[in-house]
């Protein structure tokens, strides 16, 4: 019976634990809305060149980005680079099997409700 009790609250927490995980960032994705103009620029030796211009809007007044991530389902992203209003942003890119990841830490703050953040990440991709 104590086994019974042990894995039934074991299963409890686990279920609790991923719950908590998956609706927190279904919240914080509530905070922020995002719109893309996405420019390519194929190359004659199909290479292409992805701009990504990024209109990043606070939805709250208690909340503000300091900084973005994406995740590509490949390793071909090379040459990334990203800047906003204040200059160039710091960005780290790490890779892994068929995946690149990409984070970005912003200059500037996306301070108050309504209030948007225009940047822009290039990479290349091939």
């Amino acid at each position: 019976m104590k086994n019974l009790f042990k894995n039934f609250f074991v299963i409890f927490l686990f279920i609790f634990f991923i719950f908590n995980l998956w609706s927190s960032s279904a919240y914080a994705a509530s905070e922020f809305s995002n719109a893309y103009d996405v420019t390519y620029d194929v190359r004659e030796n199909g290479d292409t060149i992805v701009t990504q211009n990024v209109h990043l809007t606070n939805l709250t007044t208690n909340y503000y980005a300091s900084e973005y991530s994406l995740t590509f389902g490949t390793e071909k992203i090379e040459e990334v680079s990203a800047w906003d209003g204040a200059g160039l942003l710091k960005v780290d890119v790490k890779k892994g099997t068929d995946l690149t990841q990409i984070h970005v830490v912003f200059n500037e703050r996306v301070v108050g409700q309504g209030k948007t953040l225009n940047w822009t990440l290039r990479y290349q991709s091939d």
